[in-house]
């Protein structure tokens, strides 16, 4: 599946059964960074937020704020979460 954010923190997805892409769910934040972890979508915005969201059901759960501001990159490796910020941090 495909899922994509918008400066607004509107979610979007397409699966491989649909035909278009359509929306999902709002993110409290805007959306600047995702990642996805064993069926989880991790969703980071310019308020230093990182919510959780399962692609199974609604709703969000806050996962963590960093200290350094804005979430602009995010990665996993073996179930460890990577982020960056405006100074690679």
């Amino acid at each position: 599946q495909i899922t994509i954010a918008t400066t607004t923190g509107a979610l979007y997805r397409k699966q491989a059964s649909e035909d278009f892409v359509s929306f999902w769910q709002q993110a409290p934040n805007d959306g600047t960074a995702m990642t996805s972890v064993g069926g989880f979508l991790l969703v980071g915005g310019s308020d230093g937020t990182i919510h959780r969201y399962d692609y199974d059901q609604p709703g969000t759960q806050l996962v963590d704020t960093v200290p350094f501001g804005a979430v602009q990159a995010m990665a996993v490796h073996e179930w460890q979460l990577f982020v960056a910020g405006p100074f690679g941090t």
